[in-house]
C-alpha cells in the first residue's frame, strides 16, 4: 500500500514505470503504474504467492490522510475529478439542499464543504468509503496479515532508507521523501479543516479510524482541544 503520490513515485523510478504521455503529471503517474502494479487485499492472495514476496505498508496519520484526501478530491475541478462529482460530491450537495442527485448542473457551481463531508462519512458504513480515506484496517487488513515492514509518512525519508538496507538494495537518489513532521505550514493547514468541525464531528472521526490510530501509534488529542459541542 502506497501513502502518498511521492512514495508512488519512487517506487514507480524503482520499476523503471514510465509516466503516460499525454496526461497531466499525477494522472500519468497513477495511470502508469496502476497499469503495472495490481491491487489486491493481501489475505486474497495466496499464502505461498505472498512469501515471494516483500510486503510493505507506509501509513499516515487518519486526519492529515482525510485533509489530504479532501482537498485533492474536492478541491479540483469537475474536469479533473468527474468520478468523484458524479459518485460523491453532488450527492452529497443533494442530500444537503434536497435537490435530485442528478442535478449536477446545479451542483457543479457549489463547493462542497468539509463538515458536509465529515457528516456524509459519519452516515455511511467504512466499508462504503473509498479507498483514498477509508481506514487501513479496513482494506490493508493489518491485523489478519503480516507485513514485513511498516513505515509512516512523516518520518518517511528515514523509514525509506531504512527499508533499502533491509532489503540489501542500494538507497537511491530519489528516496530522499520530505519528512512531514513538525511542519508550521501542515499544521495551520489541518487546523483550519477541523476548527469547522465540532467535538462530536471529531470524535465520530475518531471511533471510524480508532484502529488506524491504535495500530500504528497516531494520537487524535491536539484535534480535539479547544472545541465547542
Amino acid at each position: 500500500m502506497v501513502a502518498s503520490t511521492s512514495l508512488k513515485s519512487l517506487f514507480a523510478s524503482l520499476l523503471r514505470i514510465n509516466a503516460t504521455p499525454g496526461k497531466r503529471d499525477d494522472d500519468a503517474l497513477h495511470s502508469s503504474y496502476n497499469e503495472r502494479v495490481f491491487g489486491i487485499r493481501p489475505t486474497h492472495w495466496p499464502l505461498s504467492k505472498l512469501r515471494q514476496y516483500t510486503r510493505v505498508l507506509f501509513v499516515r496519520h487518519p486526519f492529515e490522510r482525510l485533509v489530504s484526501a479532501f482537498e485533492d478530491k474536492a478541491g479540483k475541478p469537475r474536469d479533473r475529478e468527474r468520478f468523484f462529482y458524479e459518485v460523491y460530491w453532488d450527492r452529497i450537495l443533494a442530500g444537503n439542499n434536497g435537490s435530485s442527485n442528478n442535478d449536477a448542473t446545479t451542483n457543479s457551481t457549489r463547493a462542497i464543504t468539509f463538515p458536509q463531508f465529515v457528516d456524509y462519512l459519519l452516515r455511511v458504513p467504512v466499508s462504503q468509503w473509498d479507498d483514498h480515506w477509508a481506514p487501513y484496517y479496513s482494506r490493508c487488513e493489518p491485523c489478519l496479515f503480516r507485513y514485513n515492514f511498516v513505515g509512516h509518512l512523516e518520518t518517511a525519508g528515514r523509514d525509506m532508507a531504512l527499508l533499502w538496507r533491509r532489503m540489501g538494495l542500494k538507497i537511491p537518489p530519489e528516496s530522499s521523501t520530505p519528512e512531514h513532521r513538525n511542519e508550521t505550514p501542515r499544521e495551520r493547514r489541518r487546523r483550519r479543516y477541523f476548527d469547522q468541525l465540532t467535538t462530536s464531528q471529531v470524535e465520530g472521526l475518531y471511533q471510524r479510524y480508532f484502529y488506524d490510530f491504535v495500530l500504528f501509534g497516531y494520537d487524535h488529542r491536539n484535534y480535539t482541544i479547544g472545541y465547542d459541542s
